[in-house]
């Protein structure tokens, strides 16, 4: 599967600090681009206004996932994946060439309610992530006060091995 050359705008405008709720709808919040499975490639999309940019939500044993040369910004997450059990796995993937811009947008003040982060690999409730390649992509702009990396694994009860980060280039630019 390709995913390649879409304009996706306007899922979700966050405008307010006092939104502490966001997109959520039936327990989910907007993504511009949601994927599961093996043998995906999500490229040359410019992406902005959602809650999650690209989300990819790992399967029972998902490899082959590439996220490239993608263009995100105003979002709380710009790319991220996960397995959302202990049987869930996913192998092998890129994430390279991308830029991810601004989140500052999903500030809400003192309750914190999102976390925002450029590249996001977690897992919900364990699971294995395994070698997995971030290089070469751009994330700056105003990440505003209620960022938490730039880059973030979080193996939360899971498994993450194998991680290669490296030519990235992080930029700061939250007032």
């Amino acid at each position: 599967i390709i995913i390649e050359n879409f304009i996706i705008s306007n899922i979700c405008q966050h405008t307010s600090v006092t939104d502490h709720i966001g997109c959520w709808t039936g327990g989910n919040n907007a993504a511009a681009i949601i994927t599961s499975g093996s043998n995906i490639t999500v490229q040359n999309n410019t992406i902005h206004d959602s809650y999650d940019g690209i989300y990819h939500n790992a399967g029972t044993l998902d490899t082959g996932v590439v996220i490239t040369h993608n263009t995100i910004s105003r979002v709380n997450h710009h790319i991220a994946g996960a397995t959302s059990t202990s049987s869930n796995a996913i192998s092998g993937t890129v994430i390279a060439n991308n830029s991810m811009t601004d989140a500052v947008n999903w500030d809400d003040g003192v309750t914190d309610t999102f976390h925002h982060n450029g590249i996001f690999v977690f897992q919900g409730s364990g699971g294995t992530i395994s070698n997995t390649m971030v290089y070469d992509n751009y994330i700056g702009g105003d990440f505003g006060v209620n960022d938490t990396s730039y880059i973030f694994f979080d193996n939360n009860g899971g498994t993450i091995t194998g991680t290669r980060v490296f030519n990235n280039l992080l930029l700061n630019g939250s007032t």
